[in-house]
């Protein structure tokens, strides 16, 4: 997450999302006191800004003096399919090279470790991780007021550049692992398919994604969280 002050704006980053890329061309617009203040214990323990879920995130803003609902809040999501494929290929790949496991918590250490036991079937089956909207919602309700898709990113840059009013570049970004990038291929039966549509329902409405690659008609968080309410 990267909240900035000076053009009041919260990007709410998610995992396997070009997280990296993302946070890098945010990054220099970051208020550092008031990201120290309300992820104060994250960041001791982390040592980096991270991922955050926006639970408590608002109201730790009220508590420095800002209101959130003057900020604009926005985030990215990816093909849930396509999202899938590259979490198993790099947690394989993390869990069988221990140096990457080297910033892992020993709380979440045996999980990173399991993943390298788990089969494609298995991890379809047991282990598919939090669907992208975890990390764009609270509790209550409370969600990011814009969401992007990553398949558009140049538009997506460019509109938020507008909305900043600042100059942007699009990040280039590259896979963290080495896979076929038609993520169709891993998939080797519809229930295989629909597995991932049933656990990210929630992305797949955010996106309009179709796990043909092709997209249909995407929701607002808002009406899917009134929705499932």
């Amino acid at each position: 997450m990267v909240i900035s002050t000076s053009h009041r704006f919260v990007y709410c980053a998610v995992p396997k999302v070009a997280s990296r890329a993302l946070r890098s061309l945010f990054e220099p617009f970051i208020d550092e006191a008031v990201m120290d203040s309300v992820f104060k214990n994250s960041r001791a323990k982390s040592g980096n800004i991270g991922f955050h879920n926006p639970v408590g995130v608002r109201r730790k803003m009220r508590k420095v003096g800002l209101d959130p609902d003057g900020f604009f809040w926005f985030g990215f999501v990816r093909n849930p399919w396509d999202r899938t494929v590259s979490r198993y290929k790099f947690e394989h790949e993390r869990a069988a090279n221990p140096a990457m496991l080297v910033n892992v918590s020993e709380k979440h250490m045996d999980y990173h470790q399991s993943m390298i036991h788990l089969s494609w079937e298995d991890y379809l089956e047991k282990a598919l991780y939090f669907p992208q909207s975890h990390w764009l919602r609270d509790k209550q309700g409370v969600v990011v007021e814009r969401v992007f898709r990553m398949e558009c990113l140049p538009d997506a840059i460019r509109e938020i550049a507008a909305r900043l009013g600042c100059d942007l570049d699009v990040p280039p970004v590259q896979g963290a692992t080495e896979r076929d990038r038609d993520y169709r291929k891993y998939f080797e039966n519809d229930r295989q398919i629909e597995l991932v549509a049933r656990h990210y329902a929630e992305d797949v409405l955010l996106g309009g994604y179709r796990f043909d690659g092709s997209f249909g008609e995407s929701y607002d968080l808002r009406r899917i969280v009134s929705r499932n309410a």
